[in-house]
């Protein structure tokens, strides 16, 4: 039995590219929580960093990113328009819109990011200055 039977050379690239995008979209939430359970465990101090907050939010568009991908079904159309023309139609624009979310998303890792390290840069800073951990 093939996958792709009955299926047009386009469609068969469009699968393809949404199985990818999904994969892509399956990474960035399992990476966007990773980052969150790393960054919010406590201090030796007992404080949490409140910069992981900005990981859930990545997570949060990650999972609208990941939904889009509904929108757009079936995925043998969704790069596809009805009379063959590829990345066109209207299953496009809502990929389109995925990836949108997408790129929200990945500012709010990289916001995420430089506000924990900020706040680490912080904490060792008080830390030298009062000789008390975190």
């Amino acid at each position: 039995m093939n996958l792709f039977t009955g299926m047009t050379d386009r469609q068969i690239i469009s699968a393809v590219l949404m199985f990818a995008l999904f994969n892509l979209w399956a990474m960035l939430e399992a990476g966007a929580l990773a980052a969150f359970y790393v960054s919010s465990r406590p201090t030796r101090g007992g404080r949490v960093r409140t910069a992981s907050a900005l990981y859930l939010v990545a997570a949060f568009w990650f999972m609208w990113s990941l939904i889009s991908t509904v929108w757009a079904a079936p995925a043998e159309k969704s790069f596809v328009d009805p009379n063959g023309t590829m990345f066109a139609g209207d299953r496009f624009i809502k990929v389109i819109v995925g990836l949108v979310f997408m790129v929200i998303g990945l500012v709010c890792m990289a916001a995420g990011a430089m506000a924990s390290a900020a706040q680490k840069r912080e904490a060792a800073r008080r830390s030298l200055a009062t000789g008390q951990p975190g």
